[in-house]
């Protein structure tokens, strides 16, 4: 179990924050594997459990990155 992920869960067992708001600053730091194994091992629910489940939700989806701007055309 990483400090990491520790910090994350206890940031997000305690925030009055949205949780999916606070789950994403955690995005680029955690390691998907290890929030799927302590989920697998958390008790459902629990504070602990509903934290794992968001920041796995998010570790799944797929980041979409905007769309290159569409040249203009030049009025005639």
């Amino acid at each position: 179990m990483s400090k990491q992920l520790d910090a994350a869960i206890e940031h997000l067992t305690s925030t009055y924050q949205s949780l999916a708001q606070a789950a994403t600053g955690y995005l680029e730091t955690l390691d998907a594997k290890e929030i799927d194994a302590r989920l697998a091992k958390a008790k459902p629910d629990t504070a602990e459990y509903v934290a794992l489940q968001h920041l796995s939700a998010l570790m799944k989806t797929p980041i979409i990155e905007p769309a290159a701007p569409v040249e203009q055309i030049p009025a005639e």
